[in-house]
């Protein structure tokens, strides 16, 4: 039952018409039926009145149904006035009654009939909404567009996805975006671990290679989003990606002519350094013969200069093989197996430390190191950092290998460096402490680039001046000497 005639002042005219009415059947019937029946019609106003007006409405017959039928009944009969007030009162319980009933009755009608408009706007909205999706899926002709449920099954595939996979709408729908993957990533799990991360923070990265139905292959980029529930649960996922095989591709043969140039500028570097090395060993060579031969017949001041000239000879000539080990480092085919790198430490000191005379670094090597590589470039390796630790060193100097860090290092007691000069002492002919010091500034950077041909990397640390230096590196390590090895 649902309110349906008016409200307000319609409503108390409804009251007013349906006591009306009661009071009429009430006189058309009086001769069949007798004054205890007086009440009855007046509470089937009172219905009528809820109905048609609601509570107020009903509240009106109640009072009007009672003056109606306390003035019909009149002082009543002698004796009977106790049963024409217990009449009144179920009267007026019954009617408050129905007053109640009803108006609760009409509250639920009116709560269903606006959650099914509520529901239905709802469902319009969506509609609405989703014919708009539609024909933005339907419009991104170059933009792939896939939205897929919780275990990754397609539910949505536009255009633009059938553009660049060859796989047509109806071909996809309920598959798995397996189908996209590549063996290789598939065994990986990639397609679920894409997922998880997408799910996880919120969004996931697409920058990879993807097939198409013919087999084919181009570069997806783009990205991956969870759909979320009220509750922020996710249902599905939405990819969107584009086709990025054309600039991918002109990045790597960009990349390749830059590596094409750099092998023409390293052999040409590589001739030339080799051109010259016989011309500084001769203006080397020649400065001692004119600095041995001449030196009973020089003045000082010319003595002077042809020492300079000696010495500047040498430093060119240093710097030149400097030069041809950097670009073998880099040209060197590698003899990667197990090499005892304590036993190299070793070795290494003990043919430096001759020809330190006088030198005060005491060498302290763990031992049981043993790595993975070309056991000539670890050599080299050691070496260069050995004769820098004895060059600026003194004390001890030791050679261990950190497992926090999981790195080898040598580290020295000698004058250290400025933390902000970390990087730069791995460029070539740089060298901190002024051009004074010995050697040519080639010996760090050929190091860092065998680790680095490796596999490694290289770095140095220090607290600052004169609190000494660390060089690390990483390479692969073996956790046991091979069978068979001795030491």
């Amino acid at each position: 039952m649902t309110r349906s005639l008016g409200t307000g002042r319609n409503g108390y005219l409804w009251a007013v018409l349906a006591v009306a009415i009661a009071t009429g059947m009430r006189w058309a019937l009086l001769p069949y039926a007798k004054d205890s029946h007086v009440f009855l019609y007046y509470i089937l106003a009172v219905a009528f009145s809820v109905w048609a007006g609601g509570s107020m409405s009903g509240f009106l017959a109640l009072v009007l149904g009672g003056i109606v039928a306390g003035l019909e009944l009149g002082p009543g009969v002698k004796g009977n006035e106790t049963g024409d007030m217990v009449g009144l009162m179920l009267f007026v319980i019954c009617s408050l009654a129905v007053i109640v009933l009803l108006h609760a009755q009409q509250h639920s009608a009116e709560q269903r009939m606006l959650a099914e408009l509520a529901e239905q706007a709802g469902r319009t909205r969506r509609a609405e909404l989703e014919k708009k999706d539609r024909v933005a899926l339907d419009n991104s002709w170059d933009v792939a567009i896939i939205v897929t449920d919780h275990n990754r099954m397609i539910k949505e595939w536009n255009v633009g996805a059938a553009q660049l996979t060859g796989w047509s709408r109806g071909e996809v729908i309920g598959q798995s975006t397996d189908i996209l993957f590549l063996p290789e990533d598939i065994e990986k799990d990639e397609p679920g671990r894409r997922a998880r991360a997408a799910e996880s923070m919120g969004k996931a990265k697409v920058a990879r290679w993807l097939k198409c139905r013919d087999g084919s292959q181009f570069y997806a980029e783009g990205m991956v989003r969870p759909i979320v529930d009220a509750g922020g649960w996710a249902t599905g996922f939405i990819e969107v990606f584009i086709d990025g095989s054309t600039r991918v591709k002109a990045q790597e043969e960009m990349e390749r002519r830059m590596l094409d140039r750099a092998e023409e500028l390293e052999s040409l570097s590589y001739s030339m350094a080799h051109d010259m090395r016989q011309y500084t060993r001769g203006m080397a060579v020649n400065a001692t013969m004119v600095a041995r031969d001449l030196k009973d017949t020089l003045t000082e001041d010319q003595s002077q200069a042809v020492q300079r000239l000696e010495s500047n000879a040498k430093r060119m000539h240093a710097m030149v093989e400097g030069i041809l080990d950097h670009l073998r480092v880099s040209r060197a085919d590698l003899n990667t197996k197990p090499v005892d790198l304590s036993k190299l430490g070793e070795e290494v000191a003990e043919r430096i430390q001759p020809a330190q005379a006088g030198s005060n670094v005491h060498f302290i090597v763990q031992p049981g190191m043993w790595v993975k590589g070309d056991c000539d470039l670890i050599s080299l390796v050691v070496a260069n950092l050995f004769e820098n630790a004895f060059k600026y060193g003194a004390g001890h100097v030791r050679f261990g290998y950190d497992a926090k860090l999981a790195a080898y290092y040598v580290r020295d007691e000698g004058p250290g460096f400025n933390p902000e000069y970390a990087e730069r002492i791995f460029k070539p002919f740089v060298r901190l402490h002024g051009q004074d010091t010995p050697g040519t500034g080639i010996g760090l950077p050929n190091a860092q680039r065998i680790v680095e041909r490796h596999g490694g990397r290289m770095w140095a640390e220090s607290e600052g001046e004169g609190k000494g230096a660390t060089f690390f590196f990483t390479l692969k390590g073996i956790e046991e000497a091979p069978v068979g090895a001795v030491r």
